[in-house]
């Protein structure tokens, strides 16, 4: 069975996946039309949306650098305060499990 992507914005159909954009806004993790989140920056909703995408490059480094962290301060200190740091990588692999694999 095919999931369908709709975009939070325009409400319409994400084909490709180079038109996704998924975006933290507060605890939610929502996908965008590329356009439809330059859009969303833009406009008012700028106060309430990540300006980083969480399938954009940047979070994907961070996410690496935060789990290398959480390794080096689970060893070092404590593994609660390692817990902390695996945030970042929880978020992206959640955001890829539940919203970038249906583009696949």
């Amino acid at each position: 069975m095919e999931r369908v992507l709709t975009c939070a914005h325009c409400q319409r159909r994400i084909n490709r996946r180079d038109d996704l954009v998924v975006a933290l806004v507060f605890f939610s993790i929502v996908p965008y039309h590329t356009g439809c989140y330059a859009r969303a920056l833009r406009g008012c909703q700028s106060a309430v949306i990540g300006n980083e995408p969480i399938n954009g490059v940047g979070f994907t480094v961070a996410a690496v650098i935060g789990t290398l962290t959480a390794i080096w301060v689970s060893v070092e200190f404590s593994v609660f305060m390692g817990i902390i740091f695996l945030l970042p990588a929880g978020i992206r692999l959640y955001s890829l499990y539940t919203i970038e694999r249906a583009i696949e």
